[in-house]
């Protein structure tokens, strides 16, 4: 709608002035400015899906943004949507759609007719499969120079939608949900065991250490499928014998968390220590476990932490704590006769999406 000058007026931009009784003179309102003023009021009203009537409605009509949005038609790759009025394209323009269809691979979008555009994600690759969900609505931004749309919203990036936990030793795998393209994975190695002490002797065992932590963020297709391994909690030492070792912890090819090493036996074992990783974004090594210590009467050393992880076990005055879940080493066993060293704990891969 363009400005509706006073009628006679010869320039297009003259203001509306007040009659004035002293010279008998004031603005001329020409036909066009009540009736084309209603018509693009009433217009927004109605195409914003309500019945125009005698109450305040622009405002809420304007609020609705329902002009702006459409119920996607055309293929899972390709999507049709058709808008009223018919838009322009231009940078910033932005529209939300009903989904119709989970997208199967790159997909494109045509608004009104105005030609297929590839709708790519925010740093401008293409779609991957089951990044566009059936029945989700989805927010899409228009780029001019790329002659592209930009999907804004319908892709979860963030953490906590759901998640999987797997702490039993032994392989795994994990598929990748519809919607998701990355993930966020934490691992532990498992812990080693406590050493042990034999009858009769002084002294005591050192503790387990605590397996390799790792936080890791990889992107992945949905439907795709990572394997990877739990590692095994390491067996306190018998009497007067050294923990076991924990088992290596791995994920996707990409993240390996080593087990704790086991803790030595009585008079002074040495404490066992933690476990390396690698490959995450975040690495730590476990915690190393106390050595044992000598003379009479002495308690075993604890177990190592594992970072983010599980507490090592107390070392004991005859029988030894176990290490906590996930990875904690076990303790050492202390001089009161013989007795095994406590049990690492087995590692974990924990799985946010």
């Amino acid at each position: 709608m363009k400005y509706q000058k006073p009628y006679g007026s010869l320039d297009p931009d003259a203001p509306y002035v007040d009659y004035s009784a002293g010279v008998n003179s004031g603005s001329k309102i020409p036909a066009g400015f009540p009736n084309w003023t209603q018509r693009e009021i009433v217009d927004v009203i109605a195409k914003s899906g309500f019945t125009p009537d005698d109450v305040l409605q622009l405002a809420s009509a304007i609020q609705s943004q329902k002009m702006n949005f459409a119920v996607a038609g055309g293929a899972a790759n390709a999507l049709t949507a058709v808008l009223s009025p018919t838009p322009t394209l231009f940078t910033g323009l932005a529209i939300r759609l009903m989904l119709t269809n989970t997208n199967t691979a790159a997909a494109t979008l045509n608004l009104n007719g105005l030609g297929n555009k590839p709708i790519v994600k925010f740093d401008g690759g293409a779609l991957a499969r089951g990044e566009l969900i059936a029945g989700t609505i989805a927010e899409f931004a228009f780029d001019a120079t790329g002659d592209r749309w930009i999907i804004v919203s319908a892709i979860r990036y963030g953490f906590g939608a759901g998640q999987q936990y797997f702490n039993t030793a032994g392989a795994m795998s994990f598929t990748v949900p519809v919607g998701v393209t990355i993930i966020e994975v934490e691992c532990w190695g498992g812990g080693a065991g406590g050493g042990g002490i034999g009858a009769g002797g002084n002294g005591s065992a050192g503790g387990g250490g605590g397996g390799g932590y790792a936080r890791k963020r990889i992107n992945v297709t949905p439907g795709q499928v990572l394997t990877g391994t739990v590692g095994a909690n390491g067996a306190g030492g018998g009497a007067g014998g050294s923990g076991s070792a924990g088992g290596t912890t791995s994920f996707g090819g990409v993240v390996t968390c080593n087990g704790g090493t086991g803790g030595g036996p009585n008079p002074t074992g040495n404490g066992g220590g933690g476990g390396a990783a690698t490959g995450g974004d975040i690495n730590a090594t476990g915690g190393a476990g106390t050595a044992g210590a000598a003379g009479a009467s002495v308690s075993g050393g604890p177990g190592g932490t594992s970072s983010f992880g599980g507490a090592g076990g107390g070392g004991g005055f005859g029988i030894a704590g176990p290490g906590a879940s996930p990875g904690g080493g076990g303790g050492g066993s202390g001089s009161a006769g013989a007795n095994s060293g406590g049990s690492g704990a087995v590692g974990a891969i924990f799985i946010k999406w």
